[in-house]
């Protein structure tokens, strides 16, 4: 079982999640909130809860054993994940050093080659920015998508759990998928959230060091695989309802 270290330092949190580096240990925990530390749902009133939960990271957990061991696309070290001492759900992984593809421009990270005046030292570097969106794409386009396109199944999902990119799951609702299975080879493996805050980057180099946050990945048709390199290329296709429902329709039984 995890321990959540006293020198744990918090990094980030959404409506359910808490995100941990625990630089003692050299690893990354993300733990379930609990419910009295949760916002309040408009809608119900009462404490957000999203749906599948523990589904999404057993289903985390599943990916990045089958990544280690049968792809090359670089992904943190799984350690553990389960409930805790206090009943709350956790994964850990090993800690990526690095930064963020959505942060890398914060700050020039190549002084020496970039041409810099003193005020702007330390503050956002557009040709940063454009190294690492550059290095990611090629990265897509020339490792990661072959790497996953190799990866294959005649059943939906991974492991018996189908959950769907979180582009589909904001157009089309519904409380369970089931998963479906063809006479071939025709799904393979998709990260599901593929963007800016899933992608670690090297602080010198700005190269892609490791994709991160695969909870929502899973065998789908290709065509499920949606990426982009910054927030706004990332999250456009959310914006085609039409699209998410044609593709969803392609999966049902």
């Amino acid at each position: 079982m995890a321990v959540l270290h006293e020198d744990a330092q918090v990094v980030g949190n959404s409506d359910d999640k808490v995100y941990y580096f625990n630089f003692t240990t050299s690893t990354f925990m993300k733990r379930e909130k609990p419910l009295a530390e949760r916002g309040v749902s408009r809608m119900t009133g009462k404490p957000i809860e999203n749906p599948w939960f523990k589904e999404r990271f057993q289903n985390e957990a599943a990916a990045l054993q089958l990544l280690r061991s049968q792809a090359k696309i670089p992904v943190p070290g799984l350690r553990s994940w389960g409930e805790d001492s206090e009943g709350l759900l956790f994964l850990e992984t090993d800690l990526v050093p690095g930064v963020q593809l959505e942060r890398a421009g914060d700050e020039c990270r190549m002084p020496n080659l970039h041409s810099l005046n003193g005020e702007k030292i330390g503050k956002k570097c557009d040709q940063c920015v454009d190294l690492a969106q550059k290095n990611f794409n090629q990265f897509v386009e020339e490792k990661l998508l072959p790497e996953l396109r190799s990866l294959k199944s005649s059943t939906t999902g991974l492991n018996g759990l189908v959950i769907p990119p979180t582009w589909i799951l904001g157009s089309v609702d519904r409380p369970s998928w089931e998963p479906k299975t063809s006479d071939k080879e025709e799904y393979v493996m998709t990260h599901g959230d593929l963007g800016p805050h899933n992608v670690m980057m090297d602080l010198e180099t700005l190269e892609v060091v490791s994709i991160i946050d695969w909870e929502y990945s899973g065998y789908f048709p290709p065509e499920f695989q949606k990426w982009g390199a910054t927030r706004g290329g990332h999250f456009a296709h959310f914006k085609d309802e039409d699209l998410a429902r044609e593709l969803a329709a392609t999966i049902d039984l």
